[in-house]
């Protein structure tokens, strides 16, 4: 096994809100603890995995430290992978349903240069989406953070996300494409938490199995 740094940047449901067990980047760190240090594990650390993501932000506020983040954890001779999610918190409105964050226009400006940049300082990049919502919860949701509301739809949201994935493949990053997947799921009732907008635990671990296999592909390849 390689030694390889994973490097996981995003938002809410990369850091896990909704979940008593983690979100599927922590799925990823357990993983790899398991295949180290298990009963049938090889014994030594090969694989460092950090989960960067915060609640709240745009791809804007990841962007501003992921140089940072990555500078500080450098190791020699270890290869660098970056996973990275986001787009859904810039394509809400804020306090009123029109005060969007950000214009398709300015979130694909804004884009572009994060990915290109990180794209550059990794050996290899998996942009991760997203999944749907429940606009009856959503459109308003007060954000807890900081008492506004956040106005969030699937209509919006999707279009972003399309967004994301054509800026993530013209960069040349895996895309783990899961939003058709998950809506043709019972997503609503069964996958996700009650306020609307982030999975629950069985959510986590659909994202997780479908992001795995991409991850583990990128991690064997020499």
């Amino acid at each position: 096994m390689q030694a390889t740094q994973i490097l996981i940047f995003g938002a809410s449901s990369t850091y896990g809100i909704g979940s008593t067990k983690g979100s599927w980047a922590d799925m990823i760190k357990q993983k790899y603890l398991t295949m180290q240090y298990g009963d049938e594990g090889i014994g030594e650390q090969r694989i460092d995995v950090f989960n960067f993501a915060q609640s709240g932000l745009t791809i804007e506020e990841i962007q501003a430290s992921v140089p940072d983040d990555i500078r500080h954890r450098h190791r020699d001779g270890w290869r660098k992978i970056a996973l990275f999610s986001g787009g859904l918190n810039n394509s809400r409105a804020v306090n009123t349903p029109e005060n969007f964050v950000s214009t398709p226009e300015s979130f694909t400006e804004i884009l572009e240069p994060t990915i290109a940049t990180l794209a550059e300082q990794v050996d290899a990049l998996i942009c991760v989406g997203y999944t749907p919502i429940d606009e009856s919860k959503t459109y308003p949701k007060r954000n807890p953070l900081n008492n506004s509301m956040s106005y969030f739809s699937n209509e919006r949201g999707k279009l972003f996300y399309d967004l994301f994935k054509e800026v993530s493949e013209r960069q040349g990053a895996y895309f783990v494409d899961i939003f058709d997947a998950a809506q043709a799921l019972p997503w609503i009732p069964d996958y996700q938490v009650d306020d609307g907008l982030h999975p629950n635990d069985k959510g986590y671990q659909w994202m997780f199995e479908q992001v795995w296999p991409v991850l583990e592909r990128v991690v064997n390849e020499n």
